[in-house]
């Protein structure tokens, strides 16, 4: 409970302390073990969740007990992130997940500390006193490549899992018409060709011709696009 004292800590700031005749309640009648940690932590993070009903409590506690593997759930991190989930368990293992993908990358000590490194960057880069360095350090990280793959990783694999391509070059077309006739015509030949082999089976001139289809249209694309 130390750890949630305002007079101890600064986490006591942004978490209310549990109610302490509570708590000992819910885990006399559900003792909880904190490690080892099986499979990918849901059972762990879930019977937390049951017993303190608060996500940045739960973080707290983990982020203190295995380092390595949680950090604290902090929403200024989660929009840097550009993470969203349907599901309060699922957000905070893929926030976790996107930190460790973070740690290796910049090459830094623990999930916990690559958390601790970025909640410590957003608030100097938006201080509302900015300086050189602080300015800097927003456009560097707005320009860096990498972290634009991750944002992009963030946002079109679930999108596309839940709606496909077309979908996608649907919404793009208003405002990105080329993209999305390159996006549209990729997906058609995908599904043409798969179309193809379920009609042509094992003959070789069916494929052979919707191959030379394909590569007419494909051409034909570029000029339109050029």
């Amino acid at each position: 409970m130390k750890i949630f004292d305002p007079e101890r800590t600064p986490f006591g700031r942004y978490w209310p302390k549990p109610h302490e005749k509570e708590l000992n309640n819910a885990l006399s009648r559900q003792p909880l073990r904190l490690a080892p940690i099986t499979g990918d932590g849901r059972e762990l993070v879930e019977r937390l969740l049951s017993v303190f009903h608060n996500l940045g409590q739960v973080s707290l506690v983990l982020r203190f007990v295995h380092p390595e593997a949680f950090g604290i759930f902090s929403t200024l991190i989660v929009s840097l992130f550009q993470i969203h989930r349907p599901r309060t368990v699922d957000l905070y293992l893929d926030f976790c997940n996107e930190l460790r993908e973070w740690k290796e990358h910049f090459g830094m000590a623990s999930v916990a500390e690559t958390e601790m490194a970025l909640w410590t960057f957003h608030e100097q880069a938006t201080i509302s006193q900015q300086t050189r360095e602080s300015e800097q350090a927003r456009l560097d990280f707005e320009g860096d490549v990498w972290i634009q793959r991750r944002h992009l990783a963030q946002t079109i694999p679930p999108f596309l899992e839940g709606h496909g391509a077309l979908r996608l070059a649907g919404i793009l077309a208003e405002k990105h018409s080329r993209l999305a006739a390159m996006i549209a015509g990729v997906e058609f030949e995908r599904l043409l060709r798969l179309r193809a082999r379920k009609l042509c089976g094992s003959r070789k001139r069916g494929p052979k011709k919707v191959d030379d289809l394909i590569r007419r249209s494909r051409r034909q694309r570029r000029d339109y696009l050029a």
